[in-house]
């Protein structure tokens, strides 16, 4: 799903540790909540 399709032209997520380290599974939960709603408010926009 491409952001900027959505009407967002800049998003920054700042994902605590280093390069190559794997998200916290509650950081990922939340992106994936964040994503889908953020996808129903483009569907509601268009």
């Amino acid at each position: 799903m491409a952001i900027a399709h959505l009407g967002f032209s800049e998003v920054d997520i700042a994902i605590p540790g280093k390069d190559g380290d794997d998200v916290p599974p509650y950081l990922e939960k939340q992106l994936a909540k964040l994503l889908t709603e953020l996808e129903e408010l483009g569907e509601e926009q268009n």
